[in-house]
């Protein structure tokens, strides 16, 4: 986008949509970016562009539907159900793993000594004939954030060659205008920085390629907060809808709406009672910093499907406002 911005055509505006996306996610989700009038291809599309006519994007690399195998497993017991299913994502990790071993360069794999990494060097293991060069980052002013000992560990029982590096304060603080200027467009995740400095340290000792274990949270809810979101769910989502007639639902959520800003922790509260009252799911999320309601206060859509109700009855101009305090 930092090119796009120097055409003297181009006014640079930030899209509100985005940004209302953005407060929830810490990233804006494509095809937005955070630009009115830039956009970037959703994962896994391709843009074509011709003379004759316009340019089209359309989805590839999507994988095939899966079948229905419920009646391979209906009559399993527990244990063959467990070793259907582990036996299964294993195998098809292994095979991920083995695919991207083809490489005819040295490779290696950044290791936090948690469950993707650590599963990621066990498997390249096996299919390389010299040690897998891992590589760790820690923090000389964080030590509590440091996996260090996990990482060391696997790194012994699987004989890598490992790389360490620990970063000070100062290194991080003095990185982020760099990082502001490569990012192009905010992205409020603070791996961010370690993955700089972590990627620089495979750089340095002649990696070219690397094998980065990212997703098994995500897949199978490893963070705590998805079970805060159940917990949510089941206390206050599911039974407002459930015994709470719809004049008394939208009573009660706008009651709530009026309270939120009462004290900071009410206004996620008021967001589940919102979205129940108006026949919305209950959000999940491995990431969320701002609910609909806090974000009505920041952003005004004018009209958006995805703002809050306040937000839809301004009728103003879609516009962004930051207070004194940042």
């Amino acid at each position: 986008m930092k090119a796009l911005v120097q055409h003297p055509d181009f006014s640079p505006e930030i899209d509100p949509y985005a940004m209302y996306h953005y407060l929830s996610f810490l990233t804006t989700p494509a095809p937005l970016t955070m630009m009115r009038g830039i956009y970037k291809l959703p994962a896994a599309c391709s843009l074509t562009i011709s003379r004759s006519a316009r340019p089209a994007w359309r989805a590839i690399g999507m994988p095939p539907r899966t079948r229905d195998r419920s009646g391979e497993t209906s009559n399993l017991s527990e244990a063959a159900l467990e070793e259907f299913y582990v036996g299964g994502i294993r195998d098809r990790l292994r095979s991920s793993v083995e695919k991207r071993m083809m490489s005819d360069v040295p490779m290696g794999v950044f290791l936090s000594g948690g469950v993707d990494s650590s599963t990621n060097v066990a498997l390249m293991s096996e299919f390389s004939s010299r040690p897998v060069e891992t590589f760790t980052i820690g923090f000389s002013d964080y030590q509590h954030l440091n996996e260090f000992d996990q990482a060391r560990q696997i790194a012994r029982q699987f004989g890598t060659n490992h790389h360490e590096i620990s970063i000070k304060k100062k290194d991080m603080i003095d990185y982020l205008p760099k990082m502001i200027h490569s990012q192009d467009e905010p992205i409020a995740d603070w791996v961010c920085i370690p993955l700089y400095f972590v990627s620089k340290l495979a750089h340095d000792n002649g990696m070219k390629v690397v094998q980065v274990g990212e997703g098994s949270d995500e897949q199978f809810c490893g963070y705590s907060g998805y079970m805060a979101y159940l917990k949510m769910y089941h206390k206050y989502w599911a039974p407002f809808r459930k015994y709470l007639p719809q004049p008394a639902q939208r009573l009660a959520a706008g009651t709530a709406n009026l309270l939120s800003g009462m004290h900071p922790r009410l206004p996620v509260y008021a967001d589940i009672i919102d979205r129940a009252a108006r026949s919305r799911e209950h959000f999940w999320s491995g990431a969320m910093v701002f609910p609909d309601l806090m974000k009505s206060q920041l952003v005004n859509l004018d009209g958006s499907p995805h703002a809050g109700r306040a937000a839809r009855q301004r009728r103003r101009p879609a516009r962004l406002r930051i207070s004194e305090t940042g």
